[in-house]
């Protein structure tokens, strides 16, 4: 592990920024669930299975797939937040494993 990952990960204010940054990603993702939905619900001929591939690829893209579920429900896209692995994974940085970057 790098000395520069040690001590994000160790510094009480680094840490606090980086789950800062993972709230702030779940609050982009539930802005973009909802308009998606929205879409849906206001033109009748969108496809719920694409906008639910586009936004998993955007939840793999932003390293959040331990953190959230996107389950289609009917024609409505649902964000599941897991509050566990959010609270689990807060001190640790997002796309950095333990021998650098993922």
């Amino acid at each position: 592990m790098s000395n520069r990952t040690a001590r994000k990960r160790k510094h009480p204010q680094e840490a606090e920024r980086e789950h800062h940054r993972v709230e702030d990603k779940l609050a982009q993702l539930e802005a973009q669930v909802e308009a998606r939905n929205r879409q849906v619900r206001e033109h009748p001929r969108c496809d719920p299975p694409a906008g639910q591939r586009k936004l998993h690829a955007w939840v793999e893209r932003h390293k959040l797939t331990a953190l959230v579920e996107l389950p289609l429900v009917g024609d409505q896209l649902h964000r599941v937040r897991h509050d566990a692995a959010i609270a689990r994974d807060s001190h640790h940085l997002p796309g950095v494993s333990r021998w650098g970057c993922e």
